[in-house]
């Protein structure tokens, strides 16, 4: 049996590839306003800047904000040269009322240029022109950050809805595609990534923002429910955000492929129909193959049966068969009634044996009245649990018609078919 660590690897800093980033933007930004949009050196900066981009990890979101620079709200520490460099991006930003630079995977050198053609823009008439038409590119400003000697403060709550819609939304595509299309690693990895950023801002805030999604719980949003909660019980035991990352890959890959609305495979059937298609990986991507798909190749390996390992003990299958099979059973055949993740979970709790000790440490990680839950007042009234207070879980603070409400008695949790469905 392969074993894996909770001490994953990452052989390039994360905020290097940031500080690559802002450096070959801002190369392309100052030749391609010295020598114009198609001269030599300026198409060679463009690739370059791609190539940081790419090298990155996309989604990336960088902020430029007072004198400082944040990637996805994290501080990055900048030597001299590179604190020059990233306050002439910040004043070209700020003279289109711009504060944020998020780039999408598929970003490339063409979406380079005309980011540097936008930031030589001197007004936001002639920009607006351009960064509508940039591909896998979202430039905004932020109204609610506040600046100061020391203090920058960005909403977590908008962050986390933000990456947790555009996660549901990304998944949606992955599952329009048909079943025997080799899996997309870009944006697979991207979803994961979203939602590990989402959790780390606000992990009350992403399982609220999920919740509260409209529509009906597809297959696309169980999958996303499924990564946030292999994140969140792997952050809760301190895995390193190698194995977590993977595991959380696995699992949605497993949930888009092997669900369907009302009904879907055994995890053990999804690894078996899922593996071809992680291993057709797209010449696109790559002669090399990546740790990180290794890493997702091996674990849905041996949760399939026809690998003939012995994987019962195994702490990461375990956890990725327990949020497969929470999500296989929200939507219950036959009904038209969504469970609450709650009420799932409760149903996993009564065999141990199965999970081991994973279904009791993701109720500690969600919180006992986790967001997004149906609860009764003492007052008769009912309402969804919008944040639980960690020294006082059964009083939450409440969403009841409109009006937010501090409980200050213990609540009652409600199951679906109390409320008759969703």
């Amino acid at each position: 049996m392969v074993e894996h660590t909770t001490e994953g690897f990452d052989p390039i800093d994360e905020v290097s590839r940031v500080r690559a980033v802002i450096t070959a933007l801002h190369l392309t930004m100052k030749t391609a306003g010295s020598h114009g949009p198609q001269h030599p050196l300026t198409l060679q900066a463009g690739a370059e800047t791609a190539q940081a981009v790419v090298a990155a990890r996309p989604p990336l979101a960088i902020q430029f904000i007072g004198q400082a620079t944040f990637c996805d709200r994290s501080l990055i520490p900048l030597d001299i040269q590179g604190f020059h460099l990233s306050q002439q991006l910040a004043r070209a930003l700020h003279v289109l009322d711009l504060h944020e630079i998020e780039f999408e995977p598929g970003f490339d050198a063409r979406g380079a240029l005309a980011l540097a053609e936008l930031l030589n823009c001197p007004t936001t008439q002639r920009a607006g022109a351009i960064w509508d038409e940039i591909p896998h590119l979202h430039l905004s400003s932020l109204p609610g950050a506040r600046t100061g000697l020391d203090k920058v403060d960005v909403d977590v709550e908008v962050l986390a809805a933000t990456h947790v819609s555009l996660a549901v939304a990304a998944a949606d595509s992955l599952a329009a595609e048909p079943a025997d299309t080799p899996w997309n690693w870009r944006t697979g990895m991207a979803i994961v990534r979203r939602l590990d950023r989402a959790a780390a801002a606000t992990a009350a805030g992403a399982q609220c923002a999920l919740e509260l999604v409209p529509g009906a719980w597809s297959p696309a949003r169980r999958a996303v429910s499924s990564v946030l909660h292999v994140l969140l019980a792997l952050a809760d035991i301190g895995a390193s955000s190698a194995a977590a990352r993977g595991a959380a890959h696995a699992a949605l890959a497993l949930t888009v492929r092997g669900l369907t609305r009302r009904d879907g495979l055994t995890v053990g059937e999804a690894a078996t129909k899922l593996l071809p298609a992680l291993l057709q990986r797209p010449a696109t991507q790559g002669g090399t193959v990546e740790p990180h798909i290794i890493r997702v190749c091996s674990l849905v390996n041996l949760l399939s049966p026809e690998s003939g390992e012995e994987t019962v003990n195994d702490p990461i299958l375990q956890l990725v068969a327990l949020c497969y099979d929470l999500e296989l059973r929200r939507s219950p055949q036959g009904t038209n009634i969504d469970l609450s993740f709650l009420d799932v979970l409760a149903w996993a709790m009564r065999i141990p044996v199965t999970y081991g000790p994973w279904p009791a440490l993701l109720a500690r990680a969600a919180g006992l009245v986790p967001p997004g839950s149906r609860v009764r007042l003492a007052d008769g009234a009912i309402g969804i649990v919008l944040e639980a207070d960690a020294a006082d879980p059964l009083r939450p603070t409440v969403l009841v018609g409109g009006q937010v409400r501090r409980a200050l008695h213990p609540v009652t949790l409600l199951s679906a078919t109390t409320l008759g469905g969703r």
